[in-house]
Formats: C-alpha cells, sequence, structure tokens
C-alpha cells in the first residue's frame, strides 16, 4: 500500500510567491501590478458607462453619407494603424472635383489610452472631415506604460514619412492609397490633436 505525506513550509518560510497587487489603477483600463507586469482593457472596454461603441468603418458609403471611412496600416513592423475620413463630395469618379487638406489628428488619453476606435474621437472626426472640408487621418500611436515616450513621437514621425511616401508614390502614378490619390492635396497636411494628441501634435 502506498501512502502520501504532505509537509507545509515551515512557519516564516514561504512556499508559492503570493499573487501579485494592483499598484497602480487608472479607472480600471490600465493597472499596474506588484511584479511590474501591466494589465490593459480591451479595447472594447475603453467607454464611458453611456457611450457605445464607435460604428465600423466601411470601405464605401451610400449616396446619403457626408463622410466615409476606412481603417489603413501605416506601420506594418508595428502594426499601427490610422483612420482615414474623406468626404463622400470627393470620392473617386467625382470629375475633377478639387483636391483637399490633409489634417492628420492625434487622439488624447494620457498617453496610456484612447484609439481612434473611441467613439467621441470617431465622431470628432467624422465632423471635422465634412464641416472643413477636409480628409482626415485620425492616427493611432503605442501607448504607455508598455511603450515610454518618445514611442508616441516616433509613431507620429513614422505617420509624416508613410505620408511623404504617398505622395512619391502618388506623383509616379501608381502604389499610393486610392483615397489620399483621389482625394488629398499633400501638399498641405496640418496637425491637430486632444490633450495627449495636442502634444503630440505639437512635437509632430
Amino acid at each position: 500500500m502506498s501512502s502520501t505525506t504532505t509537509t507545509s513550509p515551515a512557519s516564516g518560510v514561504s512556499g508559492e510567491a503570493p499573487p501579485p497587487r494592483i499598484v497602480e489603477d487608472c479607472l480600471g483600463l490600465v493597472q499596474l501590478m506588484s511584479d511590474g507586469t501591466v494589465k490593459r482593457a480591451p479595447a472594447s472596454h475603453v467607454l464611458l458607462p453611456d457611450e457605445e461603441p464607435a460604428p465600423p468603418c466601411l470601405a464605401s458609403a451610400d449616396d446619403a453619407a457626408s463622410v466615409r471611412c476606412k481603417d489603413v496600416v501605416y506601420d506594418e513592423a508595428r502594426n499601427l494603424s490610422l483612420r482615414m475620413y474623406v468626404p463622400s463630395s470627393s470620392r473617386a469618379g467625382n470629375g475633377g472635383a478639387e483636391k483637399l487638406p490633409v489634417l492628420v489628428y492625434f487622439h488624447g488619453g494620457g498617453f496610456i489610452v484612447g484609439s481612434f476606435a473611441s467613439p467621441e474621437f470617431h465622431a470628432a472626426c467624422a465632423r471635422l472631415a465634412a464641416a472643413l472640408p477636409a480628409v482626415v487621418l485620425s492616427a493611432d500611436y503605442r501607448l504607455a506604460p508598455e511603450h515610454r515616450l518618445p514611442a508616441a513621437l516616433q509613431d507620429a514621425d513614422a505617420i509624416f514619412s508613410w505620408l511623404g511616401a504617398q505622395e512619391q508614390q502618388a506623383a509616379a502614378g501608381g502604389g499610393a492609397d486610392p483615397w489620399l490619390a483621389d482625394a488629398a492635396d499633400l501638399g498641405r497636411v496640418f496637425v491637430s490633436g486632444d490633450s495627449a494628441g495636442a502634444n503630440i501634435a505639437h512635437h509632430a
């Protein structure tokens, strides 16, 4: 007959390490743990209680829509994207409509939360595109604490490098994003942002 003996650790000698505790908590969205790890809520949870998620962008819009939008990767190595908003009156095949200035917008969130898909930023950029009118590029960037500054500023540089490449490709007659090639005047680029995004815009 076999037997099993369980031995309790001696007094003052710990067994397994205690689970990490929360050291810092930012609205339940980002939590810094005592072991140095970071827990981040899914992007869909970065909403106030009375908010609804922003509608997904479509590759086209019907004639009644004032703005169409789509998501575009601007940095494949870091898998970073921006959301492009174009007034529907400037859609492809509109017959020589004057090209529009470009507004690059950086969202707020204290450098730790937020996304171009957050409903308040999505709605604001759609309104800007329609009212100005302009091609609005709302950019995501790497967030702290996983990516400390100057990561966000480096991502802003990457956006403008991407725009420069788009301008060259459009001038060469191929390879540029078709929405930009059709609607955007890449010689007129302006920068804006909200809160932390305004800081990025200032240093861009």
